[in-house]
């Protein structure tokens, strides 16, 4: 099997990739991973051009797309069926302020992934550490930052389309055994956790405790999309250089990929204000066809329509998660507990 993982220069993907690692070694699995860039540099220096690190994309057209093409040749002549293959990379590149294809189409064509996974962080992370990369330091501002990480996704979910195939967003903040699941475990049905960030913060900030283990409990028998997992909205830096309403729409969008990415939908309501953007997200999983299951604590702010069913307790829509999915969700053991 091959997974193509894509993600901007960083965003992290190549750490969260190692850990991934880890948890498959220790589980008696093997997981082999190819980084396309350094395989490209590999080649220059084999055929006698070597290049500077962190100078690639200096590179002109005819030299640089012949690279890939050796690249490429040489991952799959390395790559054992048996085991499960990741390549690493980027789907495009913003450099010197244009946008850059990171391969041709047709060689997708002669690897034929599997699966396409982009691997994404917050802008404030990402921005550091290019600041901290003699590659990137000084060349994008947090606004081009935002700009390619959107265009990531965008490419990457094209070109799956394309070769009909799977494509999934993570968040490289989310635990590496998400990622392990989506791999190793493809039959573990896929949930996006709503709840309404904002009237939690200011009427019951004490519940994100809450809410860290529902996940916590939750990850053992499903694969979870959790949008706090993304936090661009930081008032000491994303605020400074980025525009707010910019920021919130670009959540929508991204929360809405996880939405689209996921089977069903849990929605964990603990307060009585009602949240548009909560019924916004239960809207849309309803109109892709999707289930709706809701735990609301203090009466629900909304009608019947926006779900399938609704609990009064977590107890009751952990059974039910069980009976209907299959599993054993502990929920008194690992919260109750606490």
């Amino acid at each position: 099997m091959l997974i193509f993982i894509t993600g901007i220069s960083g965003s992290g993907k190549q750490q969260y990739i190692n850990e991934v690692q880890d948890i498959a070694r220790d589980k008696g699995q093997t997981l082999d991973i190819y980084h396309l860039g350094d395989t490209m540099y590999h080649a220059a220096a084999e055929i006698g051009h070597p290049i500077t690190d962190g100078r690639i994309l200096d590179v002109g057209p005819p030299l640089l797309d012949y690279l890939r093409t050796i690249a490429i040749k040489d991952i799959m002549l390395k790559m054992n069926p048996n085991n499960i293959n990741i390549i690493l990379t980027a789907s495009c590149f913003r450099w010197n302020k244009f946008l850059m294809r990171a391969f041709d189409v047709s060689q997708l064509q002669e690897l034929k992934p599997d699966i396409y996974i982009t691997i994404i962080d917050n802008i404030k992370s990402v921005h550091e550490r290019q600041q901290n990369s003699p590659q990137w330091r000084g060349k994008l501002e947090p606004f081009e930052v935002l700009l390619w990480r959107d265009e990531e996704i965008f490419v990457s979910q094209t070109l799956a389309q394309f070769q009909r195939k799977p494509h999934y967003v993570i968040s490289k903040n989310e635990s590496a055994k998400t990622l392990f699941n989506l791999i190793f475990n493809q039959y573990m049905h896929k949930m996006y956790l709503s709840y309404p960030i904002t009237n939690i913060e200011k009427t019951k900030p004490e519940f994100f405790t809450d809410l860290q283990h529902i996940g916590d409990v939750l990850r053992k028998s499903f694969i979870v999309f959790d949008p706090l997992t993304i936090k661009d909205l930081d008032p000491a830096f994303t605020l400074k250089n980025l525009d707010r309403k910019f920021i919130e729409d670009d959540t929508v969008i991204r929360d809405y990929t996880f939405i689209t990415q996921s089977d069903f939908v849990v929605v964990i309501y603990p307060v009585n204000e009602r949240s548009l953007g909560v019924a916004a997200e239960m809207r849309l999983a309803k109109t892709l066809g999707k289930k709706v299951y809701a735990y609301i604590e203090e009466g629900s702010p909304f009608g019947i329509e926006f779900y399938d069913k609704a609990f009064n307790t977590l107890d009751d829509l952990f059974e039910f998660l069980s009976a209907s999915y299959g599993v054993r969700l502990a929920y008194n053991d690992s919260i109750n507990q606490r």
